[in-house]
Formats: structure tokens, sequence, C-alpha cells
């Protein structure tokens, strides 16, 4: 009769192990005492154990938030420039100012293109 019981055993579903499992876990008792009680063998039961990874903890998910660095040369300055003109006036460029901006102010100040 433990032919059978063994063979029958190893034609249980995964679902089924899981849950010999959870038991066998409940009764605090090891393996080999656990699978004589239930005449399982211990070889199908250790099979299972190792396929179904029941003693590896799952892994944790967490999540991130993954951001593309910015190249240096297109991030805007992050503080003002201080342009200091020969007559003695400072002009202020915001870190925010576009390429229309400073070319139209350079334009202005009347300086020429290299």
């Amino acid at each position: 009769m433990e032919n059978a019981q063994q063979t029958l055993h190893s034609r249980l579903s995964p679902a089924d192990w899981q849950r010999i499992f959870a038991d066998w876990k409940a009764s605090g008792i090891s393996q080999q005492a656990y699978c004589k009680a239930k005449a399982i063998s211990l070889h199908t039961f250790g099979y299972w154990r190792s396929k179904l990874n029941v003693t590896k903890k799952p892994a944790s998910f967490q999540s991130v938030k993954v951001e593309a660095p910015t190249p240096a040369t297109e991030s805007p300055p992050r503080a003002p420039i201080h342009l200091r003109l020969p007559n003695g006036i400072t002009v202020i460029i915001p870190p925010a100012a576009d390429q229309v901006l400073l070319k139209n102010l350079l334009n202005l100040l009347g300086a020429t293109s290299c």
C-alpha cells in the first residue's frame, strides 16, 4: 500500500504540493518524519520543494524612478551670469536666458561675432 501512496504523491499538482509544504511547516517536525508519517517519498518531497522554491523568500519589489542625466552641454547655468562692461555697468543674465535673448543683448552692446 505504501508504494501506491507514493505513486499518488508523485502525481499531485504544484498547488497540492504547496498545501503539503504548508502542512509540513505548521507541523514543526523534520522532513523525514513528516514524509514517513504521510507515506511520501523523501526524494519526491525534496524534488517538489526545490522545484517550487518553498524555502526561498520571494524577491521584494521596490519601485525606483530613473531619470536620464542631462548632458553638461545642454544644461543651463545654475547661477546668473554677471557681465561687467568696460564702462563699469554690470549686466546680470538670469540662468533661464535663452539663446535669442543673449544674441539680442550682445547685438545691443555692439559685440562682434568671433
